[in-house]
């Protein structure tokens, strides 16, 4: 697997083993970042928000439309398994009604991948139920209106992962009103976490007991 951070919550997933690739949540322009053209086979939207659905930056990668996901529900597409669980945030929405936001798991080349959108609170045992055990975590840290480095530190010690690639977080040029991403590594106490371009990896590489914390650099 091949894992690629593009800023924000922007991720492709590639598969080792096959062909298959995937998008989650690809951003529009205005948050002040910009995205290549991709192709791949699925894309995820978790919220329908300029930041996190820019459908037109995503091509298929033959004749048809990249396979799209976008509601809760059990997927499965050209080998690649996903989940997705509808949760409700702590705040609210502009409107003053519950923002809601999908929390995704992604299973390929033998490997579980969560993304966790904007959540802000801890999950729940439904929502940790579904999700399952998960390999590889992409944890929102950045605080504002997702996870700060507490909350995220606390999310992160239910879930349990063998990985974890902090997301959302203070980046030059984002719009966003994020922290950087200090705060949390304090607060997990990493003074010297892995830094990487992307993330390869096999279901053999992954640490047998402790949490490894990746940081990846947008490309």
């Amino acid at each position: 697997m091949i894992l690629t951070w593009y800023g924000h919550a922007c991720f492709k997933i590639v598969g080792s083993q096959s062909d298959a690739s995937l998008i989650i949540d690809p951003f529009e322009p205005s948050i002040g970042l910009k995205l290549p053209r991709f192709s791949a086979d699925i894309l995820i939207e978790t919220k329908d928000t300029p930041e996190y659905a820019n459908r037109e930056a995503v091509k298929g990668t033959r004749v048809q439309k990249p396979f799209l996901i976008a509601n809760p529900g059990e997927y499965e597409v050209g080998g690649v398994c996903v989940t997705a669980v509808l949760a409700e945030k702590k705040q609210k929405n502009k409107k003053g009604s519950p923002d809601r936001t999908l929390l995704v798991s992604v299973r390929l080349d033998d490997l579980t991948v969560c993304h966790l959108s904007d959540i802000d609170r801890p999950l729940d045992e439904r929502e940790l139920d579904a999700l399952g055990r998960i390999d590889i975590l992409l944890l929102p840290v950045g605080g504002g209106s997702t996870l700060d480095g507490v909350l995220a530190t606390e999310v992160l010690n239910q879930i349990e992962p063998r990985i974890v690639i902090p997301m959302q977080y203070a980046l030059s040029g984002l719009k966003t009103t994020s922290a950087g991403v200090e705060g949390f590594l304090k607060e997990y106490g990493i003074k010297n976490p892995e830094k990487m371009d992307k993330l390869k990896i096999q279901k053999r590489d992954l640490p047998s007991e402790e949490t490894r914390v990746t940081l990846l650099d947008p490309a």
